[in-house]
């Protein structure tokens, strides 16, 4: 598997059983009721990126509506030389998202190389029902699979069960865990007020030595067995509230692409409650997204958007994604940027305002989702 991020892993794959291999882990779930679009460049057919949206049309969206192929013509044409559609449905007819995606494609002049069907684990070129069968989905421990699941494993992530389980796998803690939780930042503001102080302005320079030690720290303990304790995601979560120290945090991740970033983020925001959690899930999405690990980006901005509906740096964000800008484009955060989301907003001028964009939330607040994920190679 070849990311963008720097450090490359490759595994080789062939045929269509390598491509339908590929998706989950590109992903980092298994999609369900969904069209996806893989993109492939170059002679060996370079894969990435992968593009999943709803196979169900959005209503009710704010804004004016745009055509269902919009946005995946725009990736064709930024990544690809050709793509393979693959549509994973339970229903008994085509759904007509479909078609009118295809037709958009080819109106762009996007060569589709495959389609593919998928019906639980029967894998057919035309609808299911209309001949054609030509297999199943490759199995746990089909070769293929085997290395793409390596692959994942190598870069610190699993490949979960549909979306719902990669949207709990960065959820706030509930019940009494939340109550504790919520405990644990007051015992952090109590920590802060030394260093701080309660009067006059605040030591700047206080403030970032204490969180890159406390990043560090964390780092470490996310590189180990023992895991974050509750007190440094607590104090993690609460120095992020300040808008220098989150854009210098971001900063860190987008260049430092060998710790473990993504699975100290994901245990931080896991132990932060939803109202406090709008800054440590802005910073898990640009560093997801600077991985390629859109899905994971875009399950961190709607927990963003849950807890503040206004947050900037989250629109930004969608902005980003929407436009389809590389996740190289953001290593930039990382030279010194007077704020992360001037950098943001300077990226290829005017982007689309989300709520306009298929696939985000609208004036309705009715979610639709689309996602990114990263890059391969196949052999075809």
């Amino acid at each position: 598997m070849t990311t963008t991020d720097g450090t490359t892993t490759t595994v080789r794959l062939s045929g269509r059983s390598g491509l339908l291999a590929a998706i989950p882990a590109m992903l980092g779930f298994h999609p369900q009721e969904s069209l996806v679009m893989v993109c492939m460049s170059g002679p060996r057919r370079r894969l990435g990126p992968v593009i999943r949206m709803d196979l169900e049309e959005p209503r009710g969206q704010g804004g004016p509506p745009s055509p269902p192929g919009e946005q995946l013509r725009l990736y064709a044409g930024r990544y690809s030389d050709e793509v393979a559609l693959v549509c994973y449905s339970r229903a008994k007819r085509r759904p007509g998202l479909y078609d009118k995606v295809v037709e958009s494609l080819e109106a762009g002049g996007t060569t589709i190389l495959d389609q593919v069907f998928v019906r639980g684990d029967r894998v057919c070129s035309s609808w299911p029902g209309r001949g054609d069968n030509s297999g199943r989905l490759p199995g746990a421990r089909d070769p293929q699979v085997l290395a793409m699941n390596a692959a994942s494993a190598l870069s610190g992530r699993s490949i979960l069960v549909d979306r719902q389980a990669l949207r709990d796998s960065i959820a706030g803690p509930v019940g009494r865990a939340a109550t504790q939780a919520s405990r644990a930042l007051h015992l952090a503001a109590d920590a802060l007020v030394g260093p701080v102080g309660t009067e006059g302005p605040v030591d700047s320079a206080a403030l970032e030595e204490m969180t890159r030690v406390n990043i560090d720290r964390a780092l470490a303990e996310a590189a180990g067995s023992s895991g974050l304790p509750a007190s440094r995601c607590a104090l993690i979560a609460l120095l992020l509230s300040d808008v220098q120290i989150r854009d210098h945090v971001i900063a860190r991740a987008v260049e430092e692409m060998e710790p473990p970033w993504l699975p100290m983020l994901i245990a931080v925001a896991r132990a932060t409650p939803d109202v406090d959690a709008a800054p440590i899930c802005a910073v898990l999405s640009v560093a997801a997204y600077r991985r390629g690990d859109g899905a994971l980006a875009q399950v961190a901005l709607d927990r963003v958007l849950k807890a503040e509906p206004d947050y900037r740096l989250a629109h930004l964000m969608l902005g980003v994604m929407a436009a389809g800008l590389p996740p190289s484009n953001l290593r930039g955060l990382g030279q010194d940027p007077p704020s992360v989301q001037d950098v943001l907003s300077a990226q290829e001028g005017g982007l689309p305002w989300p709520d306009s964009t298929p696939g985000r939330t609208g004036a309705s607040g009715q979610e639709r989702t689309d996602d990114l994920g990263g890059g391969n190679d196949l052999d075809q």
